[in-house]
């Protein structure tokens, strides 16, 4: 009878023990969804400062290329955010003014352009490689359309000075302008025939008609006949004929240089279209491309050099333009909106495979291809206002640049430079230069090294960490600087002669060293309280975390505001929240655990209990 009792007491006991065991576990997890329920604060994010600068964009009216035609082009001031540029791609000129309307010189050493640095438009010749540049005309002139000669010596353009327009021709070193017209009729641009022998220009009287000009000889004549306005004439490979765009049925036709012989390559389908322009034709002289307003917005076309076999390449709608040949002909590289602003596109010659190339916020326009086709160069305002800015298509190298989080004014930082060859080496790294924009042109600062910087393959990566100076008058927020990596590679197991790697990008910034201090706690403690705000997912939240949740989001509101001071401040309360809400060290366990042991401990006691019971009887 008694053993009975004490095994029905010793179920009892067991019993009761689990039910209290699982009665703590459900009102422990009941206490811990009491502070779930509470949202501390959203997860922390990097801000992007605008440095108290506007990102209102306004509109400018500029010539776009200036003289040639007049564009209506919108356009940034500089932006207040970072630019992280795509490798191998860099900014050709700077300063103050527009840069637009690039020309290669016929050895790709070169590049002329128009610029209203001064006010009215002048020319200048630029070195691609060394970047000096001469200027050629005045400013006390307008001066545009500049155009080389077969030979690269000298340099054609359109001028207008002493209240008349007309065309000269200047050596590319800015020296022996000759001036090749005089007749008071309104003048555009002049193009150099292939053999160097004949200018082409336009002229006005009543209307627009072509003209040439037997440079030998001095003889002029009209080769455009007409009632109608004859404009942006483009000579033939073969040099005897003319291709122009006409007013009459919008289409382009062609004239002998005698002007005898004339013939139409596209016709008006429907009364004023289909407004056929800027043809360009291939490298092996067999197509013509141009842009077509056929489709229900500029797109690019093609047809034989006949006028026979007429194609469309582009089918996007939104308008594809200034289009240029590869010098193997076998790519196109144009300007495209459909993306919603104008970029830089490049695709086979027969329309397929496009892709965009450039890919920016800002507007892209005009590209062009080196002779070489090793290059290109087209016009952005990435920088706030129109440069010329150059894509290296097949450079070797990849080198990238992590410069030290918040530099301050007046003080000493330091960039992280990675190299990385593209494709079997190997590759020696000689030199470093950096030229950043609070620095006068031309000046930059390099670093030689004594022992050259060895890339043997593309699974090798050297890094070097280099240190400049930030002046007292930097001023805050981003900066654009260029960096230019002098390399040998080598062939036939000697290393063949110095080339460069280029790259401009706008994502170094300059802080004040009250936003560096704010920066510095901000991160450090924004990577604690992310620690403990998962921790308290699981085991509840304290009201030091949930107190310091909320100073850290005044913090950063105080900071977007501008005041660091207070912002700095309200940070060091977070740290000492986060310093007081760190746990012992002592082991934690979760509410089942417990449970599980509370059922164990008193499990064993009933069984020690049951045991002794025994022993007595």
């Amino acid at each position: 009878m008694l053993r009975v009792n004490n095994k029905k007491l010793m179920l009892i006991l067991i019993s009761l023990c689990t039910l209290a065991s699982l009665f703590y576990i459900v009102i422990a997890q009941s206490q811990t969804d009491i502070y779930v329920g509470l949202p501390p604060t959203p997860p922390t994010k990097r801000i992007l400062y605008t440095w108290n600068v506007s990102e209102c964009w306004s509109c400018h009216y500029i010539p776009a290329p200036m003289p040639p035609e007049n564009v209506e082009i919108n356009f940034s001031k500089q932006p207040s955010y970072s630019i992280n540029a795509k490798p191998g791609l860099w900014r050709l000129t700077s300063g103050s003014g527009n840069n637009i309307a690039a020309s290669w010189s016929p050895d790709g050493n070169k590049i002329v352009y128009t610029s209203d640095r001064f006010g009215n438009w002048t020319i200048h010749v630029i070195d691609v490689e060394s970047r000096k540049e001469i200027q050629l005309t005045s400013p006390d002139s307008i001066s545009g359309w500049p155009d080389w000669s077969p030979d690269g010596e000298r340099i054609a353009f359109w001028s207008y000075r002493n209240d008349e327009s007309q065309i000269f021709t200047i050596k590319s070193d800015g020296t022996d302008e000759e001036k090749l017209t005089s007749s008071s009729l309104l003048k555009s641009e002049p193009l150099w025939s292939p053999d160097g022998k004949i200018m082409l220009f336009g002229q006005k009287d009543e209307y627009w008609q072509i003209w040439v000009m037997n440079l030998d000889k001095g003889e002029q004549w009209q080769i455009s006949t007409g009632e109608h306005n004859h404009w942006a004439p483009y000579w033939m490979p073969d040099g005897k004929e003319v291709l122009y765009y006409s007013s009459d049925g919008l289409v382009l036709k062609t004239v002998d240089v005698t002007g005898r012989h004339r013939r139409e390559l596209t016709f008006a389908l429907v009364e004023n279209l289909p407004a056929d322009l800027r043809p360009r034709i291939s490298p092996d002289r067999t197509k013509i491309l141009f842009n077509s307003l056929r489709s229900s917005n500029w797109g690019l076309w093609l047809m034989d050099i006949d006028g026979k076999n007429t194609k469309r390449l582009t089918h996007d709608g939104a308008g594809d333009r200034t289009a240029s040949w590869s010098p193997d002909g076998k790519k196109i590289i144009y300007s495209s909106y459909r993306s919603g602003n104008p970029d830089i596109w490049i695709m086979d010659s027969d329309g397929s495979n496009q892709m965009q190339l450039i890919k920016s916020k800002f507007d892209d326009f005009s590209p062009s291809w080196s002779p070489s086709g090793g290059i290109i160069a087209y016009e952005s305002n990435t920088g706030g206002k129109f440069d010329i800015w150059l894509l290296e298509m097949d450079n070797p190298l990849e080198v990238t640049l992590n410069f030290t989080k918040y530099p301050y004014q007046n003080s000493s930082s330091k960039v992280e430079i990675k190299f990385r060859s593209k494709v079997e080496g190997p590759f020696q790294i000689e030199s470093v230069k950096l030229h950043f924009d609070w620095q006068p042109p031309h000046v930059y600062d390099k670093w030689s090294f004594e022992q050259p910087i060895l890339l043997t393959s593309p699974s090798i990566q050297e890094n070097r960490s280099i240190a400049f100076t930030i002046p007292t008058d930097a001023e805050l927020g981003y900066h654009f600087y260029d960096l230019t990596v002098e390399f040998r590679q080598s062939i036939d197991s000697s290393y063949g002669s110095m080339r460069t790697y280029h790259h401009t990008a706008k994502d170094l910034t300059v802080a004040s060293q009250e936003r560096r201090i704010y920066e510095t706690l901000h991160e450090n403690v924004t990577s604690e309280i992310e620690i403990q705000n998962k921790q308290a997912q699981e085991e509840g939240y304290s009201d030091i975390l949930v107190e310091g949740n909320q100073k850290l989001l005044l913090a950063e509101r105080l900071a977007l505001e501008g005041k660091l001071a207070d912002a700095t401040e309200y940070i060091n309360q977070v740290e000492s929240l986060l310093q007081q809400n760190v746990p012992e060290n002592d082991p934690t366990y979760d509410t089942f655990t417990i449970g599980v042991f509370g059922v164990l401990a008193l499990s064993i006691i009933v069984l020690v209990y049951v045991i002794k019971r025994k022993r007595t009887l």
